[in-house]
Formats: structure tokens, C-alpha cells, sequence
């Protein structure tokens, strides 16, 4: 019989797919709701829609690996990319010479539930669970 998924990856699923909606979101209100652009800038639009499609559906898979299949390389890469993708959207301004811009209440959100996320990943349970280990049963402490 397959062991069960302990509470720690059972909860990460739903919050690294919660931040990839309010990613979603972010990409959406940065790409959309702007001014109108020539048709140059359109067709870069584009391109940074496919390119957040294809991060997206890695990701996605990565969330699979973690979350049913144990991968603890899934897990690793899940975390490198997010801590890239934070760290760019922080020094990427500083780079081409402009102020960062202040975080918005949803990249605030996204942040918060991103790092949620990643300590789920290394709660106990989850590093057992990883590790192959079989699930403690609760109730021999009582």
C-alpha cells in the first residue's frame, strides 16, 4: 500500500499553485493593463506572455514531481527558480539604472506565500517524506 502524503505536501500543492496565480496576476496587470504600445512593444508583449507560458508549465510540472512524486531534484530546481525570479525582479532595476519599483500589495502577497511554500518543503514530515521514510503514525505519542 502507497503511504500517504504527509500534511506539509498535501498543503504546498495548493500554495505554490496560489503563487503562481498571483504570478499570473502580476503578469497580466504588468503586460495588460498599461498604456497603449506601438506595435513593436506588442510584439515584445508577445514573446514575454510565451516565455511566462512556458516558466508557468515547468513550474506546474515541478509542483507535480514534488507534490506525487517525491522528486527532491523538483524540489531544488522549484526553489532555485523562485529565488532567481525574486532576486531578478529585485536587481534587474538597479541593472539598467532605474529605482526599483515599490512591491505591490500582490507581489507582497505572492512573496509571503512563496516563502510559505519553501518551509513546507523542509517541515519534518515533508524531509521524511522525501527521504522515503515511512509516515510516523500520531497516535503512539498518546
Amino acid at each position: 500500500m502507497k503511504a500517504p502524503r504527509p500534511a506539509s505536501i498535501r498543503w504546498f500543492e495548493p500554495a505554490a499553485i496560489l503563487v503562481l496565480t498571483l504570478n499570473a496576476l502580476q503578469v497580466y496587470r504588468n503586460l495588460f493593463t498599461s498604456t497603449p504600445l506601438p506595435s513593436d512593444l506588442l510584439r515584445l508583449r508577445t514573446l514575454g506572455l510565451t516565455v511566462y507560458v512556458a516558466i508557468a508549465a515547468v513550474i506546474l510540472l515541478l509542483i507535480w514531481l514534488i507534490g506525487r512524486r517525491r522528486s527532491t531534484l523538483a524540489k531544488w530546481i522549484y526553489i532555485s527558480l523562485n529565488l532567481a525570479r525574486v532576486a531578478g525582479s529585485i536587481t534587474i532595476p538597479f541593472a539598467i539604472g532605474h529605482m526599483p519599483p515599490t512591491f505591490s500589495p500582490l507581489a507582497w502577497a505572492q512573496l509571503i506565500v512563496l516563502a510559505g511554500s519553501i518551509w513546507l518543503l523542509f517541515r519534518p514530515d515533508a524531509r521524511q517524506w522525501f527521504a522515503g521514510a515511512p509516515p510516523v503514525d500520531p497516535g503512539i505519542f498518546r
